[in-house]
């Protein structure tokens, strides 16, 4: 089994105690020691990191030591931020020439500098969407599987929780308010991409996010039917983001969260350090972050959000149980949940047909989410543990290398 250089203990340990989930729930300071001067030497220039994937030329990330304010170092490097992080980081994203990459590097406080990237909403590209407009259906056997062991279905959905008074924040391309199917309980909490603001899903694009908010919690096709809703809008109509706009919506989650909340992120990008620190950090604040492990059939490990450790990463499977071909795998694809062919709420009504970890993921937040309702004090920690723990051990099959064989199970609530 391949491991990752970078997660190779970490995703050995994830094996081998799989209810451990490490740094969770753990207090400290958003940005790490980062370099200093040696004992008696010379500063030395932060690290600079770059993605294995599409990179946003002249554009980074910079993290700072504890202790250094953002708007103080870059008004005194006469530094223009586009977004400034205070919860997931500490830390800014601007446009900065060669020769200020470097002057910033250089400036005591700065940890790392890391170059801002693209992610994408983790559907599979090759499934095509199919639209039921004007009406809504009955549902997803995505529901009819987690509550029940094993197969055959049986053409139900058995919960007495509801989800309500718990909040799932949505990272995506927005959600229709006014689908009937969410009942007035979804609302904009930050547009990071519209020039309106208010976090609804595209008109002229996929629908992306009003499909996995439907998952999550729509009357009909939800997990948690009570539950409140809210837009963390990141993706544009096209399903793109960058690591700056990411962790944006990372810094609000993490300084806006009601005490009984949820973060679902369907997306997926190159491994990122920045991303991966703003998840943990998200998690120390007792909000568990679910994630999509991502539609390239390779290691999770390997990607962000997926690969951070305080994530739970979302493997799919289909109608039979098999993990489907699309799906990362790996450790850090810590429980699989149904992904093919769910059927979920349509942007401006009805309902579509959609495949991906992006639909996989937002079972298990609707899950975690009930369990948010009953338990609203449970840290990040406490909520990873008991999904893992209640799920069906060994019904998957196709299974890929390394990966957990957990079936997601909503474990009586």
């Amino acid at each position: 089994m391949r491991l990752p250089r970078r997660y190779g203990p970490a995703a050995a340990l994830l094996l081998a105690l799989p209810l451990v989930v490490a740094l969770a729930d753990t207090p400290g300071a958003p940005a790490g020691p980062g370099p200093g001067p040696g004992p008696g030497g010379p500063h030395r220039p932060a690290p600079l990191r770059t993605t294995a994937g599409e990179r946003v030329p002249g554009h980074y990330i910079v993290t700072l030591r504890s202790g250094t304010s953002p708007r103080a170092l870059t008004g005194r490097l006469d530094v223009t931020p586009d977004y400034v992080y205070t919860h997931a980081l500490t830390g800014f994203a601007a446009t900065l020439s060669a020769e200020q990459l470097e002057t910033v590097r250089s400036t005591p406080g700065v940890a790392a500098v890391e170059q801002d990237a693209v992610l994408t909403q983790a559907e599979a590209a090759a499934t095509p969407v199919a639209r039921a407009a004007g009406r809504v259906g009955t549902g997803s056997y995505g529901l009819d599987r987690i509550d029940q062991r094993d197969l055959p279905l049986d053409s139900q959905f058995n919960a007495t929780a509801t989800g309500e008074g718990a909040t799932v924040y949505v990272m995506d391309t927005g959600i229709d308010y006014a689908h009937p199917d969410f009942g007035g309980r979804a609302k904009n909490g930050i547009d990071l991409v519209s020039v309106t603001g208010n976090g609804s899903d595209c008109r002229t694009g996929t629908g992306h996010g009003t499909h996995v908010a439907g998952v999550v919690g729509g009357a009909t096709f939800g997990v948690a039917r009570k539950v409140s809703l809210v837009s963390v809008r990141v993706l544009d109509c096209g399903g793109r983001t960058t690591v700056a706009k990411f962790i944006a919506g990372f810094d609000y989650v993490a300084r806006s969260a009601a005490p009984a909340s949820v973060v679902n992120a369907s997306i997926s990008g190159p491994s990122s350090q920045a991303v991966d620190t703003a998840v943990g950090n998200v998690a120390a604040k007792g909000v568990p972050p679910v994630v999509a492990a991502g539609n390239e059939n390779d290691n999770a490990c390997d990607h962000s959000p997926a690969g951070a450790l305080a994530a739970l990463a979302v493997g799919a499977t289909d109608q039979q149980d098999r993990m489907t071909d699309f799906s990362n795998y790996g450790p850090c694809a810590r429980i699989l949940a149904p992904g093919a062919d769910i059927v979920s709420a349509a942007m401006g009504g009805g309902s579509a047909t959609r495949s991906g970890t992006s639909q996989a993921s937002p079972h298990v937040a609707g899950v975690a989410a009930l369990y948010k309702a009953k338990n609203p004090t449970a840290g990040s920690t406490a909520v990873i543990n008991w999904i893992v723990e209640q799920s069906t051990k060994n019904a998957a099959k196709d299974m890929k290398p390394g990966t957990p064989n957990r079936l997601l199970y909503t474990g009586g609530l």
